[in-house]
């Protein structure tokens, strides 16, 4: 874990999927199929997760909380080709919340 701002950075957990997709809802005007959320867990993806183990407790987070408490605020995900080579950002957010704060940087 590296923690940036109160806001810790680890792997994608498969117990992350339900809170990942309810914040790419949010974040993004494209819609992900089941099969994309699969692939994550491929050889060649990587997908790292900010979490705030301590969000506002007014309600707002209540569908990216994640297990083991918090709330998924960030995503990133890459692929890296089969020559190591050239990698391709798939992904990239950060909750409006939590902008400005350097964690997409």
């Amino acid at each position: 874990l590296e923690e940036s701002d109160g806001v810790a950075f680890r792997d994608l957990a498969p117990a992350d999927l339900p809170a990942l997709r309810e914040l790419q809802t949010a974040l993004f005007p494209v819609r992900y199929n089941d099969s994309f959320y699969e692939r994550l867990f491929s050889p060649g993806y990587f997908t790292l997760v900010g979490i705030d183990a301590a969000p506002p407790s007014d309600g707002s987070f209540e569908g990216t909380a994640v297990a083991g408490g918090g709330a998924l605020v960030a995503v990133a995900s890459v692929r890296i080709t089969s020559d190591w080579r050239v990698a391709y950002i798939m992904t990239l957010g950060v909750d409006h919340r939590y902008r400005r704060r350097g964690l997409g940087a």
